[in-house]
Parts: C-alpha cells; sequence; structure tokens
C-alpha cells in the first residue's frame, strides 16, 4: 500500500481533512467557542434550578407547603376525561397521599361533561365554573394548578 492514501476520488485523505480537529472541545474559531460556553453555562443554569426546585419538593412531601415555607399551589385540579377516569385518579391521589408523597393541599378530580369532547380549553371553563359555584370569590386570590389529564392522545 502506499504511503499516501487517497480517498475515492483521488485526492489525498491528508489534503481532505487538513486543519480539521475531530475533538469536541477544539473549536477552530472564538465565536462558536463563546456561543458553546454561553449554551454549557445556560445548561449549568438549568440545572441548578431544577435542583433547587426538586429539594423544595422533597421538603414539602406529606407537609403543609406553608408551614414548611415553600411556595405552591392552593389547589391542585385534575381533570379527567370522563367518570371511569375521574374515579381512578382518585384512588391514585388518595394512594399517594396516604404514603405522604404530596404535599398537603386540597385535590380535586373533576370529569369533563357528558356529551362530545371539549378539549381542554373547555376543560378549563367548565373546571372555571365549577370551582367559582363550590368556593365562590374564595377563590380570587388562589394559585390554582389545573393538569389536563383527561385526554385521549392519538
Amino acid at each position: 500500500m502506499a504511503a499516501d492514501s487517497t480517498n475515492v476520488v483521488g485526492e489525498p485523505l491528508k489534503e481532505l481533512c487538513e486543519g480539521l480537529d475531530p475533538s469536541p472541545t477544539n473549536v477552530r474559531s472564538e465565536e462558536p467557542k463563546k456561543e458553546l460556553d454561553s449554551k454549557m453555562e445556560e445548561s449549568a443554569k438549568i440545572g441548578l434550578y431544577m435542583k433547587s426546585l426538586l429539594e423544595k419538593y422533597e421538603r414539602i412531601r406529606g407537609s403543609s407547603p406553608k408551614e414548611v415555607g415553600v411556595p405552591f399551589w392552593d389547589l391542585v385540579v385534575i381533570s379527567a376525561g370522563d367518570e371511569s377516569q375521574e374515579t381512578w385518579y382518585k384512588a391514585q391521589l388518595e394512594l399517594k397521599k396516604e404514603s405522604g408523597d404530596l404535599p398537603n393541599v386540597p385535590y380535586l378530580c373533576v370529569a369533563d361533561p357528558p356529551g362530545p369532547r371539549i378539549g381542554s380549553g373547555g376543560s378549563t371553563l367548565y373546571i372555571l365554573t365549577k370551582l367559582r359555584t363550590q368556593f365562590g370569590v374564595d377563590m380570587d386570590n388562589w394559585k390554582i394548578l389545573i393538569i389536563h389529564a383527561g385526554g385521549y392522545s392519538k
């Protein structure tokens, strides 16, 4: 075999690969390196933020967020596509509450009304109407989390 290897079009491989460095840390231009450094810095910030959220959540598991001093929702509502989903979600919530996995705040499950599917927008309006009927103006200053779990993804 010849000392100077060539590729299929006959150009020497040495010339074809000249100036290329396969290592990901060796960037030829300062601009892409700055961009990479910026992305890495942003990724580290996101990682630290996620870690702090998980630490806070661990502190409120099985406890009242207000007593622990960690911000959380005043009410968590889970939408269900129908009554059978609602029943199943309620059973799951009870298990999670009994095991101390959930913060001590009120949890509600609300099934969509019977009839044609109303989607997440219709479900949100339906839930807010039910909440207003049940709690009145007391809920005006609450932080309410609505989790749409009633869909039938395709």
